[in-house]
C-alpha cells in the first residue's frame, strides 16, 4: 500500500467522484484514477452514478487509514512536544496545540502569540498552537 493508495482510503468516508478526491487530497485525477482503478479490481470498491464506495464490509480500510494517520501525527508531535494533543487534522496537516515552544522543522507557531511579532499583545494562554504541514 503505496502513500498514494492510503490518501485516497483516507478521503474515501463515503462515495465520492474522482474529481472530488483529487481536490481533497491535492492530487491528479490521473493518480486518483490509477488507485481507485486498482482498488476495484481487487473488489475493494466499486462505482454508482459516477462515485466510487466500499463494497461489503472493506469500508474498514477507510478507518485503518484514518487511524493510521492519526497515529503518524501523534508520533511526529510527541517527538517535539510529548504532551502535545492534536486539535484538528487531516491527511498531510493537522493543528496541535502545546504547553512549550516546538522548535522543529514543519511545525509553524499560530494564533494569538504570533501577533507579538507585530507589537500587538492580547490576553493568552499558557498554551501555543501550531500547524504542522
Amino acid at each position: 500500500m503505496t502513500g498514494k493508495a492510503l490518501e485516497v482510503l483516507y478521503y474515501l468516508d463515503r462515495p465520492r467522484p474522482v474529481a472530488e478526491i483529487a481536490d481533497r487530497s491535492d492530487n491528479y485525477r490521473n493518480t486518483v484514477n490509477r488507485v481507485l482503478t486498482r482498488f476495484r479490481d481487487l473488489g475493494l470498491v466499486g462505482t454508482a452514478d459516477g462515485s466510487y464506495d466500499f463494497d461489503a464490509d472493506f469500508d474498514r480500510l477507510h478507518e485503518f487509514a484514518r487511524e493510521l494517520t492519526h497515529h503518524l501525527h501523534r508520533q511526529r508531535l510527541e517527538a517535539v512536544a510529548p504532551k502535545g494533543m492534536i486539535l484538528w487534522e487531516e491527511y498531510d496537516e493537522f493543528l496541535a496545540q502545546a504547553g512549550t515552544e516546538i522548535d522543529a522543522e514543519g511545525f509553524h507557531e499560530t494564533g494569538l502569540p504570533r501577533f507579538v511579532a507585530f507589537d500587538l499583545q492580547f490576553l493568552h494562554t499558557s498554551h501555543r498552537y501550531y500547524v504542522y504541514a
